[in-house]
């Protein structure tokens, strides 16, 4: 009997392993930043206070679970360098037609570096 217990103990754990493992490698993807430029990883932000959410748990099991429910909805993925949530996959269409666009020569219109741009010309006024 104590055998069967530690054979579901394992098996549970090898299942609590493999959740995790699939999960890192969901969360693995590249992202890029459209507001600083990241390349890497995104980080999931949730709306809402993790200690609510516990106080809700203790107190009251309806309140705890519907809480839950709406900050598991409302997550977003962000970047890890500015909290901005304007990232897009690294592998996006959008993002591979302007990479490709900028490795071409002469191309300028996908440039969006400063000091490619022209350089306005301001007149100063003599006194």
């Amino acid at each position: 009997m104590n055998s069967d217990i530690e054979v579901k103990v394992l098996i549970f754990l090898i299942f609590v392993a493999i959740y995790f493992l699939v999960k890192f490698m969901a969360n693995s993807k590249v992202y890029v930043c459209r507001d600083c430029g990241y390349r890497g990883r995104a980080f999931k932000a949730y709306k809402g206070s993790v200690s609510i959410e516990i106080i809700l748990w203790c107190c009251f099991i309806l309140p705890g679970i519907i809480y839950s429910i709406y900050r598991a909805s409302s997550s977003q993925k962000i970047c890890r360098n500015c909290r901005h949530p304007a990232i897009i996959p690294a592998d996006s269409p959008i993002l591979i037609e302007r990479d490709l666009a900028a490795t071409v020569p002469g191309n300028r219109k996908t440039s969006s570096s400063r000091s490619d741009r022209p350089r306005k010309v301001s007149k100063r006024r003599s006194a």
